[in-house]
């Protein structure tokens, strides 16, 4: 129980004042914590060594847009429109 408690405390302590926002997220402040956590290189790192290294990838050209395509928020989620 003392360990909890003084794990607890610790964590408190790391995270520094809180700086609050009108939407009362931090989004700056979130990024910079998980990237503290994890490290920087992390994704580029998983990326280059699981992605990059698989043998059967294949390169493919995407067509172009006849038009500008519109991102709104449906019945079911976000969804792209043309």
């Amino acid at each position: 129980m003392i360990d909890l408690i003084k794990s607890r405390i610790e964590k408190a302590k790391s995270l520094g004042k809180k700086k609050k926002t009108k939407t009362g997220i931090d989004v700056e402040a979130l990024v910079s914590t998980v990237l503290e956590k994890i490290g920087g290189n992390t994704l580029k790192k998983f990326y280059k060594e699981k992605i990059l290294n698989q043998k059967d990838l294949v390169i493919k050209k995407l067509p172009e847009l006849k038009e500008k395509p519109k991102i709104e928020k449906g019945l079911f989620g976000w969804q792209k429109r043309s």
